[in-house]
């Protein structure tokens, strides 16, 4: 971001507004308001500023949340009254390190959602009790009601580079609002032309810019409850589905050209699951594979003669997106594992070769359909086996068989 305006010191704002009267008979001026790096825009708000900003959905205003004077301009601004706002933070452990101190845990559910979404688009509210809410209004140094309702605290997770340098240069909470009248702009230019028309631009007293430009849409609310669980209680950029999709635990199976070996497990372990009654999503990827090509005929044969429902599959490449997004791994070989470390170090912990013995599952691939119907039935007592140790399964009941 180049500097091309220093930012304004609130006192030297003029309190009204700009008048459309005041330019009658002249030329329309544009909005003079410029981008300024992120460290002048630190500054401003350090002195009780108005910072517009960009965000992965919208660009939007940004204050301390500790500044009363700021908090009152930012709703003169917004020509509202006062209402809950979302501390604005850049690291999924800003959150979790407020959460620990006030002895509250996310589910395992919660968890995935905050690791797979967010930094993002998305807008928590977290469930917490009176005395909770009091601690971080304690350790945060705001009042009640600023960055909380009452009963949920509020907490936008940003992805946005140049909001993201924002908050690390800021030495303190920041809370953010929509622009005037809910205006979903995707530039600066249109941000400022927003403010202009509601006569409020000179109040802001510095902004900042950058890419990607924003989405142009309000980010995704969701509600994490006391109990664990979650709900989407507003749309956004990210859809219900998609949310609800990435809050699923995912077992991915690994092979070479996603055909034959991971296609039967994926079917095979769908089929498990879906006796068990269980909510968990099953997919199949190669390591080294091109998209687009069918189960071989010898792999479908033998899933079905093991009872197992083989649907229509076309591989998949492994991308370090699918992988990192997978809750456990199984590769068939000791080489898949490793291609799959590489691909992703972070998913290192949830990398596993299927055998627990460590012996791979060799490629039946050219051979003839007894050795994919072998291969078939190893997989299907590997899997199970697998399932039931990672807790995938719900463990027999005693004496009893699966």
């Amino acid at each position: 971001m180049n500097c091309l305006q220093v930012a304004r010191s609130p006192a030297s704002i003029n309190t009204g507004t700009m008048s459309s009267r005041s330019q009658r008979g002249t030329r329309k001026r544009a909005p003079a308001l410029r981008p300024v790096p992120s460290d002048v825009a630190r500054d401003s708000l350090a002195h009780g500023g108005v910072v517009l900003a960009p965000t992965e959905s919208v660009f939007g205003l940004a204050v301390d949340a500790r500044s009363e004077a700021a908090l009152k301009t930012l709703w003169t601004i917004k020509n509202t009254s006062p209402q809950p706002l979302a501390w604005h933070i850049s690291r999924v452990r800003d959150l979790t390190d407020q959460l620990e101190a006030v002895k509250f845990s996310l589910s395992s559910v919660q968890r995935r959602i905050g690791e797979r979404l967010a930094p993002g688009p998305l807008l928590l509210a977290i469930e917490l009790d009176e005395t909770q809410l009091a601690h971080i209004h304690k350790a945060l140094a705001v009042a009640p009601g600023i960055v909380d309702d009452g009963a949920h605290l509020l907490v936008r997770i940003v992805g946005h580079p140049a909001c993201q340098s924002l908050i690390d240069a800021f030495d303190g909470p920041i809370a953010m609002a929509s622009l005037p009248e809910k205006a979903t702009v995707r530039d600066f230019v249109g941000a400022t032309q927003v403010l202009h028309h509601v006569g409020m631009l000179e109040r802001i007293t510095a902004g900042i810019d950058g890419l990607p430009a924003p989405k142009g849409m309000g980010s995704t609310a969701v509600t994490f409850a006391k109990d664990g669980s979650f709900a989407v209680t507003r749309e956004g950029v990210y859809e219900r589905r998609f949310v609800e999709k990435h809050a699923r635990q995912l077992v991915l199976f690994v092979c070479s050209g996603n055909t034959c070996r991971s296609p039967m497990a994926e079917a095979i372990a769908r089929q498990l699951i879906k006796e068990a009654g269980a909510d968990i999503e099953v997919g199949s990827a190669g390591m080294f594979a091109s998209a687009g090509n069918p189960a071989t005929p010898e792999a479908v044969h033998a899933v079905r003669a093991l009872g197992v429902p083989m649907p229509r599959h076309e591989s998949r490449s492994a991308s370090r997106e699918l992988l990192h997004r997978a809750d456990v791994i199984f590769a068939m070989t000791e080489a898949h594992a490793d291609a799959a470390r590489r691909y992703d170090p972070d998913s290192i912990a949830q990398v596993h070769q299927l055998d627990a013995t460590g012996r791979d599952v060799d490629d039946p691939i050219g051979q003839p359909q007894s050795v994919y119907d072998t291969t078939a039935s190893r997989l299907r007592t590997m899997i199970e086996q697998r399932l039931l140790e990672f807790g995938l399964l719900p463990a027999p009941a005693s004496g009893g068989k699966r």
